[in-house]
């Protein structure tokens, strides 16, 4: 507990009441979504396995970090601000 004596899940739940604070959120995610999803491509450059070959792979191994994420991430705040 915090000082105040709210719970974290009371300091979530009011924290994501504020439709302002979940789509300040929600853009945020779609901005990680692009950071991971560069950030996978250029690890496989990196490591010199961006190969026409493995380009369907690395595609579906980019869209699990890039959308599933912040896709699971989002569930939260969207079901305490419509779950009211």
């Amino acid at each position: 507990f915090f000082p105040d004596g709210l719970s974290m899940h009371e300091r979530v739940y009011e924290a994501f009441q504020s439709p302002l604070y979940v789509t300040f959120y929600l853009v945020a995610l779609a901005f990680l979504a692009y950071h991971l999803k560069h950030g996978v491509q250029s690890a496989f450059q990196t490591f010199g396995l961006r190969h026409k070959k493995y380009e369907t792979l690395i595609t579906a191994i980019a869209v699990l970090f890039w959308l599933i994420i912040p896709i699971a991430f989002a569930v939260l705040p969207l079901y305490f601000l419509l779950a009211h």
